[in-house]
This record gives structure tokens, sequence and C-alpha cells, in this order.
């Protein structure tokens, strides 16, 4: 799986987002990051390939980190967001996944064995409708 390469200063939300603000970090996160909300009420990295058997399932929160963060520390997460910056450049006609490298997001299809979370689709080269959403079924 080929993963997007984000810049982190061009991650950024427009007014219609949903942002969460209540957890903290449960580990080193980067901007971009793809992220769910653990059993610990922590935000840590979504890994497409250890999905389910590393605790995450179809009910758990997921979102992309705005900002740098360390363990502990306050996290702000977009949820959703229908105009979502990303930070990367995007093919059209195509569908944002989690990969199976912990917080990173790309283009392809997830391979077999890996749990796969929809992030979002383009709007343009830069911008996506963020929903991410989650099968819980791996393929």
């Amino acid at each position: 799986m080929a993963d997007l390469t984000q810049n982190t200063q061009l991650v950024n939300v427009s007014n219609l987002a949903d942002v969460r603000k209540e957890f903290l970090s449960g580990g080193a996160l980067t901007a971009g990051m793809l992220v769910y909300l653990n059993a610990s009420n922590q935000w840590v990295a979504f890994d497409s390939d250890v999905g389910a058997g590393a605790g995450a399932n179809v009910r758990d929160t997921r979102g992309v980190i705005l900002h740098n963060a360390t363990a502990n520390q306050p996290a702000a997460v977009c949820v959703s967001d229908p105009n979502f910056g990303i930070g990367a450049t995007l093919a059209a006609n195509t569908v944002i996944y989690g990969s199976k490298n912990a917080g990173a997001v790309t283009q392809d299809v997830p391979g077999s064995a890996n749990y796969p979370v929809i992030v979002g689709l383009p709007l343009s080269a830069t911008r996506i409708n963020l929903f991410p959403l989650a099968s819980g079924i791996p393929i």
C-alpha cells in the first residue's frame, strides 16, 4: 500500500467540521494521522491490518488529528468535515482509506487480512469529504 505523503501544515478544517477536544493523546501523534478513540478514551493511531485485533471495533470513534501531540496531551481530532484539508495531493475518482501503517492514509484498496476504514472521498486535489466509516469485516 502506498501511503499519502502529507504536509502537516496543510491539514485543516472547514467551518462545518466536527472537532472533538475532550480526550487526550494515547501516544505520539502527528497532524494528519488517522486515529481512533480506544477503550481508555485516548486517541491512538489506527492500523488497518490489526484494526479489530488491537481493540478497535466498528463502534469506535475515528478521525484525523489536527496537530502534533505526545502521550497524555490534549488532542483536537476532526471526526467529520464535508470540506477537510487532508494535507496531501489526491488522485481524482478514488477513495481515501486507513492504511496498514499506523496512522497513515492511502488511496489504495486495502489488501487481504485488513479491516478497511473509508476515511473519505476527494472533493479536489487537496480536500476531502471526511467521514470515517468502518465495515468491521476483514477483506
